[in-house]
């Protein structure tokens, strides 16, 4: 299907580095991309589907981290220098890293959680160096969109069809949650997932990103196979019976409409929808309390976060919460990424993701203003994704946490249309103006 993405989705603008790839590139070059291209694909087949071993192979080296590591050294055997991987957020990133390495260090606590927050840094860098070292172009992107959202996505509705008993139960959309599931209740679908929510969270991910790759689809009888799994994945959404990811999957429609075609009308009706909105939520969660014990959660969080301006160490705030909590319920986090983080990582490691966020906003929306359909189609994903963070931590998953890591830098890069030239690759931007110099 990646055929007919190439004019529609790499869209060139006016701030990006022009292309300066040749035709038929050397063995090296592509060898190190399809390296770095499989090790992507092997993440999300990890995510998606659990397709590796979980054991760690030598030294806490698992198969999924030894994937990344062998797709970063592709993406340095094609030819991307260390200097070509520089992004916006590496300050942020790297203030984030330190400040949960000195939470858990001064805590005590194991490592564990912390190596995996640096497998996800890792597959940020892979993604970033994917894209500019020619391993990942958009319409690629949108192909392996398109094949793991089928995936998980047709085995949810197998299990809806089949009624298959998953732990999961509703009784009624706003009723309560329950996993004894009795002959009135509704069957939550997890599809290849441990649990609803978490299909819920890849799914609006993922599922912008494959809505462009069918609209670049020249084939009318493939686009309309792709449209179908579309289809398919936005009812297993439904299925999952999660409120926030229903909520989260209407405001990736919207954002994904407004931006592919950004037109002053239409940004300025989601301008106010989303100022209604923002009212709504405050009136449901501060009025009404309809969110109903995150209320509580979050209050006790943020007792716990002022407590703890270093941080309490990576995979605590649950345990800390639950005691400040009326009842016996226990949690693993604080139903929200960014005070999960404040109260993990500390102050510092708090406003570090803070940070992350705005410069990820602003660099997708800039570019999906400037004309990149795949920009609007990582800005409608990752805007999803916010609103299920709002009321959750799907983040807190390994899998779902690679796949954020890989979105990030795949937003960072999407004002990109084309790799990096071969000068500025190789030798450096001072090499860089002395080739255009001597063409000119």
């Amino acid at each position: 299907m990646a055929s007919g993405h190439a004019g529609v989705l790499d869209r060139p603008m006016r701030h990006a580095p022009g292309p300066a790839v040749p035709e038929q590139p050397p063995v090296r070059r592509t060898v190190g991309a399809a390296v770095a291209t499989i090790a992507i694909v092997l993440v999300l087949s990890e995510a998606v589907a659990d397709a590796l071993p979980d054991d760690p192979i030598r030294f806490n080296v698992t198969p999924v981290r030894l994937a990344i590591i062998l797709g970063l050294v592709g993406i340095c055997f094609a030819g991307v220098m260390v200097r070509s991987l520089r992004t916006r957020l590496d300050v942020p990133i790297l203030v984030l890293l330190a400040a949960a390495g000195f939470a858990t260090l001064v805590h005590s606590q194991s490592f564990s959680a912390w190596r995996g927050l640096l497998a996800g840094v890792a597959a940020y860098y892979l993604a970033v160096g994917a894209r500019r070292g020619g391993a990942l172009s958009f319409g690629t992107l949108a192909t392996i969109a398109l094949v793991f959202v089928a995936v998980p996505a047709g085995v949810a509705l197998g299990q809806a069809s089949n009624q298959t008993s998953t732990g999961f139960c509703r009784s009624g959309l706003g009723g309560e949650l329950s996993n004894v599931c009795n002959d009135d209740a509704m069957v939550r679908v997890v599809g290849t997932f441990y649990n609803p929510n978490l299909l819920a969270a890849f799914l609006v991910m993922f599922v912008p990103l494959a809505v462009v790759g069918a609209l670049g689809v020249a084939d009318r009888s493939l686009r309309a196979l792709a449209f179908t799994v579309i289809g398919g994945s936005y009812i297993a959404i439904l299925a999952t019976f999660s409120r926030g990811g229903m909520a989260a999957a209407f405001v990736g429609a919207v954002v994904l409409v407004v931006l592919l075609k950004p037109t002053r009308r239409r940004l300025t009706v989601a301008g106010v929808a989303a100022g209604v909105g923002g009212l709504l939520l405050v009136f449901l969660m501060v009025v009404r309390g309809g969110v109903g014990v995150r209320t509580e959660v979050w209050s006790a969080a943020l007792r716990v976060a002022a407590e703890n301006p270093l941080g309490t160490g990576l995979g605590l705030s649950g345990h800390l919460v639950a005691g400040r909590v009326p009842g016996t319920e226990a949690f693993v986090h604080v139903h929200n990424l960014w005070l999960n983080w404040l109260v993990e990582t500390g102050v510092v490691g708090g406003v570090a993701v803070v940070v992350i966020t705005v410069l990820v906003g602003i660099r997708v929306g800039r570019a999906a203003l400037a004309g990149s359909k795949m920009a609007a189609a990582l800005a409608g994903g990752l805007a999803s994704f916010a609103v299920v963070s709002m009321v959750d931590h799907p983040a807190n998953s390994m899998a779902i946490s690679l796949v954020m890591w890989l979105m990030l830098g795949l937003a960072e890069t999407s004002w990109e249309p084309s790799p990096l030239p071969a000068a500025i690759r190789h030798k450096g931007r001072r090499a860089a103006r002395r080739t255009r110099v001597r063409r000119s």
